[in-house]
């Protein structure tokens, strides 16, 4: 069995109230260094529904998310 390890850093900050939680992130994540990256991963998709806003297509667009707006 191979060991994979992965290091992409959490998005939160301290306003943060919701905590979304996932495990073995796909190649795609970990080579991009971004959680649910994989273009097929319907996860953006559907935060993106509930949420009423455009599906995001870059890193910098999930993070304009109105739950994941993050201070740079």
């Amino acid at each position: 069995m191979e060991n994979v390890k992965h290091e992409i850093p959490p998005i939160y900050n301290q306003n943060s109230k919701i905590l979304i939680l996932g495990s073995f992130p796909s190649v795609k994540s970990r080579e991009s260094q971004f959680f649910y990256h994989h273009p097929q991963n319907r996860f953006w998709k559907v935060l993106s529904s509930v949420l009423d806003k455009d599906t995001p297509i870059t890193i910098d667009s999930y993070l304009t998310l109105p739950l994941l707006i993050v201070e740079k």
